[in-house]
């Protein structure tokens, strides 16, 4: 688990989309999913639900 992950959930739990974190942080939507998406793996669960 490393700080930029949970600041990129915290983001993305603020904003309500990885689309408005990404801005908000100045970072690409895809380098935001894949931290969340290596995190969920770290973790063994989900930690949004996708639509």
């Amino acid at each position: 688990m490393e700080l930029h992950q949970l600041k990129y959930i915290a983001s993305v739990a603020r904003c309500g989309s990885v689309a408005k974190a990404s801005e908000d942080l100045y970072v690409s939507k895809q380098a935001i999913s894949k931290a969340i998406i290596s995190l969920e793996q770290e973790l063994g669960f989900d930690i949004f639900d996708r639509d």
